[in-house]
């Protein structure tokens, strides 16, 4: 066997992280290069295409194939796997209900969503939780500042979703005593998916992801039964698959069905939304052209999201840091609590657990302090420039006082005229008469130290309009 003359190149965590980022930065800030950049998605997912080595039976339509959606697609559905994986799905949904699916949640699923939602509200609300053992939900409610309210509210939008979407729940099929061959071996589908999990053979599957991987293998098994002995040789003729977006399980299904089924299907059982969506963009590029941004910026978000080897590492260092008592209580709250801190470590690392060091939670919590120095600086900053217009403006009030009385004198003198017509030859004598006695009467009590200074009823005036406006703007 010849070997290739191109060097082994190990795939850099941090180069997927810099496109992804690049990518993501374009369509929000250059829509025109993120048009070209988009090209060049498509022109690699074609290629990616036409290697697929059953990809001549990916071709007609859905119509009447029962589509059952996993857990995390649902999240997606409700928003709480962040917006491009909402849109994402919104766009796939639609795509498949197009072409004619049946879209279908087997109850153990949506039993899985509810639970999930639950118990992330409860521990919010609680504030009782492990970051590194929390489900996605709510790692994504903690970095997305969603409350334990607002989650519930899209707990309580679920029915009403399936409903808009045309999803049904679903029991689990059962067989007969002679379909009892359609019975795939749950055992040995368990150990794949587990081996996949794991990071090395000696690991235990925690009890968590045991959980999860019973729940999979059980809707995987129910897919199976459903088929029976169809041998799918198209989309049209699958009966049903499972949509997932975990690849893990995707690809233990695949190699299961081919290894150990009598009656393998070109259409695997199990597939992920990724793949299915650019199936169905190749099959009608026209009609699913947003399927395609869609499906590339959800991709992009996948590898920017913080990698959970990283955070759980991350967490584990600033515990034991925190019992060493090497940092206090307030930073430790603050490295733990603070959405501040994801954005950092995720630039640190560039989302690649091998750049991360001992001294990163440390860099971190000096980068964390200095950013909210700068916030403090700059809205104390802002609040004294505030205060310093109304102070101005409350001062020009105060000084205006005494002008406006002098107005007001005035406008007395000649309101008095127009009530006695005989003070018309005389009424500005009288004017000057009033203002020298309202100036003397002020002068004689002023003498008397019955009414403070003119300056300091300036300053009372001044405080007082500006202690009302600073009340005034603080309630708003």
């Amino acid at each position: 066997m010849v070997e290739s003359v191109l060097p082994k190149v190990k795939e850099s965590k941090k180069a997927k992280y810099i496109i992804a980022k690049f990518i993501t930065d374009l369509q929000s800030k250059e829509p025109r290069k993120f048009k070209t950049v988009l090209k060049l998605a498509k022109g690699y997912a074609i290629a990616s295409l036409i290697t697929y080595e059953d990809i001549s039976h990916y071709t007609g339509s859905l119509a009447n194939v029962e589509v059952f959606l996993d857990a995390p697609i649902v999240f997606n559905l409700l928003g709480l796997n962040g917006d491009s994986n909402l849109k994402l799905g919104q766009e796939l949904i639609e795509a498949l209900k197009k072409n004619g699916a049946k879209l279908r949640v087997f109850e153990l699923n949506y039993g899985e969503v509810v639970k999930t939602v639950q118990d992330a509200i409860k521990r919010l609300n609680s504030q009782n939780y492990d970051i590194t053992k929390s489900s996605r939900v709510l790692k994504t409610a903690i970095r997305e500042n969603i409350s334990a309210q607002q989650l519930q509210i899209k707990l309580n939008q679920l029915e009403s979703m399936f409903k808009n979407f045309s999803i049904l729940k679903v029991d689990t099929p059962s067989l007969n005593e002679k379909e009892h061959n359609y019975q795939i071996d749950d055992s040995k589908l368990t150990k794949s998916i587990e081996y996949l999990y794991k990071r090395n053979e000696n690991d235990k599957t925690p009890w968590h992801i045991g959980e999860k991987i019973d729940r999979d293998v059980e809707a995987i098994s129910s897919i199976f039964k459903i088929r029976k002995n169809t041998q799918a040789t198209s989309l049209k003729s699958c009966k049903a698959i499972f949509l997932t977006s975990n690849e893990q399980i995707a690809f233990a299904a695949k190699v299961h069905e081919k290894n150990e089924w009598p009656y393998a299907s070109a259409i695997p059982v199990c597939s992920t939304d990724i793949f299915l969506a650019t199936i169905l963009w190749a099959n009608y590029p026209t009609q699913n052209e947003n399927l395609n941004i869609r499906q590339l910026i959800s991709e992009c978000y996948s590898i920017i999201e913080l990698d959970n080897r990283l955070l759980n590492k991350f967490y584990e260092d600033i515990n034991r840091m925190h019992k060493e008592n090497s940092i206090t209580d307030e930073q430790f709250y603050l490295l733990s609590a603070s959405n501040l801190t994801y954005t950092l470590l995720e630039q640190k690392t560039l989302n690649d657990i091998d750049e991360y060091t001992d001294k990163t939670p440390s860099e971190i919590l000096e980068d964390l302090q200095y950013r909210i120095s700068e916030e403090l600086l700059a809205e104390k900053l802002k609040l004294t420039k505030i205060d310093k217009n109304i102070r101005r403006f409350s001062k020009f009030i105060a000084r205006s006082v005494f002008v406006v009385l002098g107005f007001m004198l005035i406008g007395i003198s000649i309101w008095l005229r127009t009530l006695k017509p005989e003070l018309d030859k005389n009424w500005f004598n009288i004017t000057i008469w009033s203002i020298s006695a309202a100036l003397g009467i002020f002068g004689f009590l002023r003498w008397m130290e019955w009414i403070p200074t003119k300056l300091k009823i300036e300053t009372g005036i001044d405080d007082f309009i500006f202690q009302k406006l600073k009340n005034l703007l603080n309630k708003e």
